[in-house]
């Protein structure tokens, strides 16, 4: 019997192909790490954006509203429309949205508010001109108030600045009111901070699953749950009604009165189909067509009376419009 011959060591064209293919794996590997982390960094910045700038918004619309009732009051004194005993009143409300205002008459006399100084940089007459121009102005700007003892240095707080102009029969008037936005400015740079981090954290967690793909699972539960809470924001009709809806959701309460029986059955159901291999629904698709007619006709139609009941009457708007 003959001795079975060693092993022969692997020659230099072999490793060398061995070493090109690791390279080619790594680099494919690296790619595709870069490609899930530069597009999940990609889709954040986008929502992070929209968020940011909804918010942004939804807050500007209800600080100028505030500013339009007060400077409404305040023109509605100057013209007489009210008791003359009640006036304008120009000193800080803290109930009006932390606001005060000053009057600028024809004669350039100012009417500030009497609770404390003038700040320094008010009224502010570039902010007048244009308002007589245009005919309101509203603008953000800095102000800086003087410390309440001397020698200390003044507090600098952020305002939104809306100027009016009015006319009446003793001549033209210009009415400012100022806002205090430091809450409007700290929730701004909060939501900023999470956004910021919790972008970085998704980021890092992409990189990480993309790197150990084998997790393929994990990465999928992320990502699906990822997309509904964006769509919750994409659904709502506010930004507080799905701040509602997420508040809700934590309170982990199992009630689920808006689900009856037939839809809790068809979610459970469609679920259900999500573990089933290709192979089963092949097999069952066999199964149908290998059936008579008779009992093809008879599924159909119960699938179409199982659609009707699920179905919305209703004819709905195209979703997109609905922005």
């Amino acid at each position: 019997m003959l001795d079975p011959l060693p092993p022969s060591a692997p020659d230099r064209a072999d490793l060398d192909a061995a070493e090109v293919d690791a390279r080619l794996v790594r680099s494919v590997r690296r790619r595709l790490v870069l490609w899930s982390g530069g597009t999940t960094l990609l889709v954040l910045l986008v929502l992070a954006a929209a968020l940011y700038l909804s918010v942004a918004s939804t807050l500007e619309t209800a600080g100028v509203a505030v500013l339009d009732g007060r400077a409404s009051d305040i023109v509605a004194a100057i013209r007489h429309e009210r008791e003359a005993a009640e006036g304008p009143h120009t000193d800080f409300a803290f109930g009006g949205g932390g606001t005060f205002a000053i009057v600028i008459a024809h004669d350039g006399t100012t009417i500030g508010p009497p609770q404390f100084q003038m700040p320094s940089g008010l009224p502010d007459t570039d902010a007048a001109a244009a308002a007589t121009a245009k005919g309101r102005d509203v603008r953000l700007r800095m102000v800086t108030f003087g410390a309440p003892t001397a020698g200390a240095p003044g507090v600098v707080v952020p305002v939104r600045q809306l100027t009016v102009p009015t006319d009446t029969s003793q001549g033209h008037f210009v009415v400012q009111v100022l806002q205090d936005r430091t809450a409007e400015a700290r929730t701004l740079a909060s939501l900023l901070g999470v956004l910021l981090v919790g972008g970085l954290v998704v980021v890092l967690v992409a990189f990480g699953f993309g790197t150990i793909y084998a997790r393929r699972a994990l990465a999928v539960v992320l990502v699906f749950h990822y997309v509904c809470l964006a769509w919750i924001f994409f659904r709502a009709s506010s930004f507080d009604g799905a701040l509602a809806v997420l508040r809700q959701i934590a309170l982990l309460e199992t009630d689920h009165a808006n689900l009856v029986p037939v839809v809790a059955t068809a979610l459970a159901v469609g679920f259900a189909c999500h573990l089933w291999a290709d192979g089963s629904f092949g097999w069952l698709q066999r199964r149908f067509v290998a059936l008579p007619a008779p009992a093809q006709g008879t599924g159909l139609a119960a699938v179409a009376l199982v659609l009707i009941k699920l179905g919305q009457h209703d004819i709905l708007p195209f979703i997109y419009f609905q922005f």
